[in-house]
């Protein structure tokens, strides 16, 4: 396949890749399908910071794809034709990846070593820090606010492809289909080699995690059932 070289003014695509939502295979996909020389990673390409502050139009005019952890308005600011993408997850199964990764992964991190002898429904009731990142933080990355009814208002005026995580075989036929790329099936990468999910996940923390996560289930509801505002 011959890639023909972006121009700054060249319709983009941004994937807004929402921490512990199969975006890391995604992600991969598209680099081993596109090249990597055409796929801008935050984290790789820049830093966080340099993301924020000193990264210009110009600076992603070779790039066929823009992805990170960032929310959708960071990416609108270039002034660049864009199509958006995304995977969703359920919040509460969310919370408690986000909870293993960070554990044990990342132990010496200030949040990491905070949860190593605390449970996720401790983490939740005495780390703010943690629950806010694990709060209807789907619907944040898409609109900046938690509601379901802007971050659907926004899939409604933006052209976006979301699917939820179990679909992400069918987020890459959608990607295919609307850039005229040939993706390849995505592998499965950055999954945890033992089950963690009903260890952690306790009646309790569920209950917790659905009363905090109110917007972001109605989000992923509607996704499910094809709504859009």
């Amino acid at each position: 396949m011959t890639i023909v070289p972006s121009k700054v003014d060249s319709v983009k695509l941004a994937f807004v890749h929402i921490p512990k939502t199969a975006g890391t295979t995604f992600r991969i996909s598209l680099i081993e399908s596109l090249g990597r020389e055409k796929v801008f990673s935050i984290g790789d390409d820049c830093t966080p910071e340099e993301w924020d502050d000193s990264i210009t139009a110009e600076n992603l005019r070779s790039y066929e794809v823009i992805c990170g952890h960032g929310e959708a308005k960071q990416f609108k600011r270039f002034g660049i034709p864009l199509v958006f993408a995304t995977l969703l997850r359920d919040p509460c199964v969310r919370a408690a990846s986000y909870y293993n990764f960070t554990r044990k992964r990342k132990p010496y991190s200030k949040l990491g070593s905070l949860l190593q002898t605390r449970s996720l429904l401790d983490a939740l009731e005495q780390i703010p820090a943690f629950r806010k990142a694990v709060s209807n933080a789907q619907c944040t990355y898409i609109c900046s606010a938690p509601s379901a009814k802007l971050a659907l208002d926004e899939m409604s005026s933006t052209e976006w492809l979301v699917r939820d995580e179990c679909e992400i075989a069918e987020l890459v036929a959608d990607v295919s289909a609307r850039f005229g790329w040939n993706l390849v099936e995505p592998g499965k990468y950055n999954v945890a080699r033992t089950p963690y999910v009903d260890r952690v996940l306790t009646p309790e923390a569920r209950r917790l995690l659905e009363e905090i996560n109110q917007e972001d289930l109605a989000l992923l509801d509607a996704v499910k059932s094809g709504v859009r505002a």
